[in-house]
């Protein structure tokens, strides 16, 4: 039972609120200017009425003719009006606009309120409601109020951070009475809005649009014999399918942007097929490419023309006619006279035809001097385009500029020469330039022959100085090359001779026995 009657008691409270002091904005259009601020009158004066209204969002919003309305009045408290038709009034994100009656202003010396001039108190301060609508009258914010606000007190919409006021569209839930505190940050500002200075041109212009001057208040076209537009380039036959590819190129050689709009484009010879410019614009030095997609016509593979023509109906340019282009071959206007050129240049400026390669060996097999404009590749072998760069670095002062390359590279003996590679076991020698044997430090030298001496610089033998040629006999000497030789075999002979002694000392002591015997034998018979 006493479930029941809570129940029943927190049901009638409900229904007293949602008729009386919640107001739900169902039909606001949530625009993110909300009303922030009502004071309905003061214990001094009850028309000392204040509103305040907030741009609850990040980005700056016009407000030119929006609304405050009083109880659906148009005049209370009032609109945000433009002072003249060339002016919008803008709110800065994240900040206020304030009303206020004539009675507040005279009670608060020095404050002008921002939205409108005072305005005749006559609120209400025990029931009422204030709506925000902008300049086309939807409803963009509301507040509603049954009950006088305490003394001193005003409606205050409550903040959920530095920046932010709380919506949910519940004034119970977003609306707090606290003392007035004026706001600081006011940010209502006025935008100027340039007159349209063209007034026989659709939509506003608030510049004069290129390829116009202005004439008795109007604009009109800059006559064409000083808007020249050229046709500099056409792509007629293209590799494999041509749809989409083929181009046709235009320039503007002027020192001011060209407007389009009015130009056409016409195929020869009968130019009875045209594309016509409906809008856009050809800034000064400009290249603008046109598709076979994008103009609604081919260009013949045969031969044709095309040309331009202004709007006024002068011819501004015409091509020559092209004849039998090959495939990719594009009619290019190069040095005032049009050629076919191997080198189509959408959007740029236009290339003179490279020579043709039709083999890169003769029948014999041997390779052909590639042609000018090009060198051959050492990893390929193939010719390969001459790249020049716009500005050459100079070369280095050991490098010299290969004039089949135009790149630079290391300076031998002789520029123009070409050195022999040297063999595995051989290494150049960078102050001669000349192929030398490698030499390491784990290298075992094999010595000089007799009467030869080792070069200190090369590594290799070399003959004595020491030991030459006199006058019919060697000259040797204790510090000579011979000399030296001798007494460095002496020990070896006799260390040999003592080893062979000893290994045959046996037979050497027979031998020795039977000479003996034998001189012994002799001796006897000659005493006889």
């Amino acid at each position: 039972m006493k479930l029941a009657k809570v129940t029943a008691a927190l049901l009638i409270i409900f229904q007293t609120l949602a008729t009386s002091t919640i107001a739900v904005n169902a039909e606001s259009q949530a625009s993110g200017i909300v009303i922030a601020q009502v004071q309905t009158g003061s214990v001094l004066s009850a028309s000392q009425e204040f509103i305040s209204i907030y741009n609850n969002t990040d980005s700056d919003i016009d407000v030119t003719g929006w609304c405050l309305r009083y109880n659906g009045s148009a005049t209370k408290p009032g609109c945000i009006v433009s002072p003249d038709t060339h002016t919008q009034l803008w709110l800065t994100a994240r900040s206020y606009t304030t009303f206020a009656s004539n009675e507040f202003i005279l009670a608060h010396a020095g404050f002008v309120p921002q939205a409108r001039v005072g305005f005749a108190g006559g609120m209400s301060d025990s029931g009422g409601s204030l709506s925000l609508v902008d300049a086309s009258g939807q409803l963009q914010d509301e507040f509603s109020w049954d009950a006088k606000a305490a003394s001193n007190k005003i409606y205050q919409r409550i903040n959920v951070d530095a920046q932010t006021l709380k919506d949910t569209n519940i004034d119970a839930m977003d609306f707090a009475q606290t003392v007035l505190v004026l706001p600081a940050n006011l940010g209502l500002f006025e935008q100027l809005l340039a007159p349209d200075l063209c007034s026989n041109i659709d939509g506003a212009q608030l510049t004069v649009p290129d390829g116009y001057e202005v004439e008795e208040g109007r604009c009109v076209l800059i006559p064409p014999e000083d808007a020249q537009i050229m046709i500099t380039e056409l792509l007629p036959n293209v590799s494999g399918s041509d749809a989409g590819r083929e181009f046709v190129e235009l320039y503007n050689p002027n020192n001011r942007a060209i407007n389009l709009v009015g130009y056409a484009i016409q195929l020869g010879p009968d130019f009875s097929k045209r594309f016509i410019f409906l809008d856009g614009s050809l800034m000064s030095g400009e290249y603008m490419e046109l598709s076979d997609a994008q103009l609604g016509f081919v260009l013949p593979n045969t031969t044709a023309s095309v040309r331009v023509i202004a709007p006024d109906g002068t011819i501004v340019s015409t091509t020559d006619s092209y004849l039998e282009p090959k495939e990719n071959e594009s009619w290019a206007l190069i040095d005032g006279s049009w050629q076919l050129t191997n080198r189509p240049t959408p959007g740029a400026g236009n290339m003179a035809s490279l020579p043709e390669v039709v083999s890169e060996s003769d029948v014999s097999g041997a390779v052909v001097a590639c042609p000018e404009g090009k060198y051959r590749n050492p990893t390929t072998n193939r010719c390969r385009t001459l790249e020049l760069a716009s500005v050459i670095v100079p070369c280095d002062d050991d490098e010299y500029r290969n004039p089949e390359t135009n790149r630079c590279r290391k300076l031998t003996v002789l520029s123009g020469s070409s050195l022999v590679a040297c063999k595995p076991s051989q290494e150049r020698n960078p102050e001669t330039n000349r192929c030398r044997e490698i030499s390491t430090e784990t290298t075992e030298l094999q010595a000089c022959d007799t009467g030869e001496v080792r070069n200190p610089e090369t590594n290799r033998c070399k003959k004595s100085a020491v030991s030459v040629v006199g006058s019919g006999q060697n000259q040797t000497g204790s510090t000579g090359t011979s000399g030296t030789n001798f007494s460095l075999l002496l020990p070896v002979f006799a260390l040999t001779g003592a080893y062979g002694l000893y290994e045959y000392r046996y037979d050497v002591l027979k031998l020795y026995l039977r000479v003996r015997q034998r001189l012994g034998a002799r001796r006897g018979v000659g005493a006889e």
